[in-house]
């Protein structure tokens, strides 16, 4: 496995949800910053990362009623450019639609 560039992601578990293009390249830029993505919904999830199609989906509603944050892709992207979690207007409330976000 290639080494971590930063542990942006460390102690967080990801699962994306809804059609995205580059899913593969994601999902190992997400864990070589130390996060991980799991492919089923499971209690360790800490973070759903969701397109507009996601948002219909049974992983999103999982994570809805899981309590679980909800996040556009825009965020991971975000923080992966700046090398640290992002806290800005692209992350999302659980009780709000990707398309109002």
């Amino acid at each position: 496995m290639p080494k971590r560039i930063y542990d942006i992601f460390k102690d967080m578990v990801f699962i994306l949800s809804g059609g995205f293009s580059t899913q593969t390249v994601l999902q190992k830029k997400i864990e070589l910053r130390g996060g991980t993505v799991v492919v089923h919904f499971c209690d360790q999830v800490t973070h759903l990362i969701s397109t507009p199609s996601g948002v219909s989906s049974r992983r999103f509603k999982k994570a809805v009623d899981a309590g679980v944050l909800i996040l556009k892709e825009d965020w991971i992207i975000d923080s992966i450019s700046a090398d640290l979690r992002r806290l800005n207007q692209n992350m999302l409330s659980n009780n709000l639609s990707l398309q109002n976000g």
